[in-house]
C-alpha cells in the first residue's frame, strides 16, 4: 500500500490514540455482565464484545452472498463498539433496562450523554463514522444483524451456564427463551433479512436448556 502523497502533520502525534487506548475503554475488562444473576463463570463486557463481533460477522456472511466492503466494515465496527458506553455506566441488567419504554429511553439518553462528555474525540469519531459510511437503510440492516449477534452471545452464555450444572440459571434461561420468541415473532413479517433472522431466533429458543452435540477430541 502506498503512503498518501500529503502526509498530515498530525500523523506524527499519536497522543490521542494512546490516550484512547489506555483510558476508560480498558475498564470494559472489569465490567462484569449479569451482575444480579447467579453465574458460575463471569463474562466481562470486553469478552462479550468480541463474541458479538464474531457472531455478527458470521451472521452477516450467511445473509450476504457477495462482499460489500463498506457494509462489512459497518457490521464489524458496530458490533465491536455497541457496548462502549458501559465502560462508564457499568452493565445495566436487561430485565431492569427493559422494564418500561420510559426507563429504556432514559438509560439510552444518559448513556449517550456520558459517552459524549467523557469519551475521547478519536473514539467518538470512530463510532460516528459507522453511520456515515452506509445509507440509512443499510444501517438498519447493520443494527438488526448486531442485535441478533448480541442475542446469540446471550444464548451461548446462558446455555453454557445451564450445561455446567448451574440450576439457578433456570428462570433466566426461561426468560431468555421468551425474549427470543418475541423477537422471532416481531421479525417474521419483516423484510427479507428480518424474516431470515426470525428463524435464527427460533433456533436459539428451541436449543435453550439442551445439551450441545458431542464432539470428538
Amino acid at each position: 500500500m502506498k503512503a498518501p502523497l500529503d502526509i498530515p502533520v498530525s500523523s506524527s502525534d499519536w497522543s490521542g490514540i494512546m490516550s484512547s487506548a489506555g483510558g476508560d475503554l480498558r475498564r470494559l475488562d472489569h465490567v462484569i455482565r449479569f451482575s444480579s444473576v447467579p453465574y458460575s463463570v463471569p463474562e466481562s463486557v470486553s469478552a462479550h464484545s468480541f463474541w458479538v463481533c464474531l457472531y455478527a460477522a458470521l451472521i452477516h456472511r450467511r445473509l450476504m452472498s457477495t462482499q460489500e466492503p463498506k457494509l462489512d466494515l459497518a457490521v464489524t465496527l458496530h458490533a465491536l463498539t455497541h457496548d462502549l458506553p458501559e465502560c462508564l455506566t457499568g452493565d445495566v441488567v436487561r430485565t431492569f433496562k427493559y422494564a418500561s419504554k420510559d426507563l429504556k429511553r432514559a438509560v439510552d439518553v444518559t448513556e449517550t450523554a456520558m459517552f459524549e462528555e467523557r469519551m475521547t474525540a478519536e473514539v467518538k469519531s470512530l463510532v460516528a463514522s459507522i453511520g456515515d459510511a452506509v445509507p440509512s437503510d443499510d444501517m438498519k440492516y447493520v443494527r438488526t444483524v448486531v442485535k441478533a449477534a448480541d442475542f446469540m452471545s446471550l444464548f451461548q452464555y446462558m446455555n453454557r451456564e445451564w450445561n455446567r450444572g448451574n440450576l439457578e440459571m433456570r428462570p433466566f434461561v426461561k426468560r431468555m427463551r421468551v425474549d427470543l420468541m418475541a423477537e422471532a415473532i416481531k421479525l417474521k413479517v419483516g423484510i427479507w433479512y428480518e424474516e431470515a433472522l426470525s428463524h435464527l431466533y427460533i433456533s436459539m429458543a428451541d436449543s435453550a436448556m439442551s445439551e450441545p452435540p458431542e464432539r470428538t477430541a
